[in-house]
């Protein structure tokens, strides 16, 4: 069972926030996907299901489709997804999968382990390797993706913090480093949303239910960080704010989703400071993909988009 939530963009001045919450139930066999470690993305009404070793799924909700691609080409007993993807090329007319992992760290193996990466194309229904020419000095952790302008981003950790990109078009991983001023930090969260079709950092503080200030870097405009150099822009500071305890997102411009220490959510406006409640209990204990989805009659099997109003 999944939900779907669709918060109305209203100008109510309660402390509450109008919502809708609709359930589903998506066609997945439990012997297909591993769901302890999938990861999740959209497009167009397609949500795409990927765990850590081979399985990959998309599913429609809206036309109630699913269907299991071709076994990936790295799909071997030592590789490990660590980020994936799924985006419409509109230069190439064609949706498409990336995945990159490592292949892990084996007994009798001493060097670091190799980053490889893979894509899936729905024209050709094929898998391929392609080219990733990144160090992560170790094994890292994948934190969360994002998507902005035909680029993927992906927050990592591997000792310290860094960014990896994939331009979708180009078909090019690069590194990104964070703002200098965050290059040291050990264990602080860090989370990427999207802001005013810019790729956005949050890096907030709080502990043991202090109150929460969160810092807002912007990606400069340089080729989204994919091309040559790249620089961050701190846009604001937000805090300190009670009862919070991670940001989740902006569901526009001027209003932040956030996790409250129930583990609910809280709506934050920026220019009013006005925190506003949804009644969405327990979030905190289940799995959760934070991106903006739109449902459509789109195929999972390939075809032309037709999206639905929500």
């Amino acid at each position: 069972m999944y939900s779907l939530l669709t918060i109305f963009n209203d100008d109510n001045l309660s402390d509450n926030l109008n919502y809708v919450s609709e359930n589903f139930d998506l066609p997945i066999p439990e012997s297909e996907v591993d769901m302890a470690s999938v990861l999740g993305s959209h497009c167009n009404g397609i949500i795409c299901l990927t765990d850590y070793y081979q399985t990959v799924m998309l599913c429609n909700p809206a036309i109630k489709e699913c269907r299991t691609l071709p076994k990936p080409c790295l799909s071997n007993d030592g590789f490990v997804v660590l980020g994936a993807g799924f985006c419409y090329d509109s230069r190439a007319n064609d949706y498409k999968v990336i995945k990159f992992g490592l292949d892990r760290f084996l007994p009798d193996r001493i060097e670091n382990p190799k980053p490889r990466a893979e894509i899936y194309s729905m024209g050709t229904d094929s898998w391929r390797e392609i080219g990733i020419h990144l160090d992560f000095n170790g094994f890292p952790f994948r934190n969360e993706q994002v998507f902005c302008k035909g680029v993927f981003y992906w927050s990592m950790w591997a000792r310290r913090y860094f960014i990896i990109s994939f331009d979708v078009f180009d078909e090019v991983f690069h590194s990104i480093p964070l703002p200098d001023s965050l290059l040291e930090i050990k264990a602080a969260p860090l989370k990427l949303t999207v802001w005013n079709e810019s790729v956005a950092l949050f890096y907030y503080s709080g502990d043991g239910g202090a109150p929460m200030e969160i810092e807002v870097w912007v990606l400069d405009d340089c080729h989204g960080g994919v091309k040559g150099f790249c620089s961050w822009i701190k846009k604001l500071i937000i805090g300190l704010l009670v009862d919070t305890v991670t940001p989740w997102t902006f569901w526009k411009s001027d209003e932040l989703l956030l996790e409250g220490t129930d583990g609910g959510l809280v709506s934050y406006n920026l220019s009013s400071q006005m925190l506003r409640n949804l009644t969405v209990s327990e979030l905190g204990r289940i799995r959760r993909w934070e991106f903006s989805y739109v449902k459509s009659l789109v195929s999972v099997y390939g075809g032309g988009a037709i999206l639905l109003n929500n």
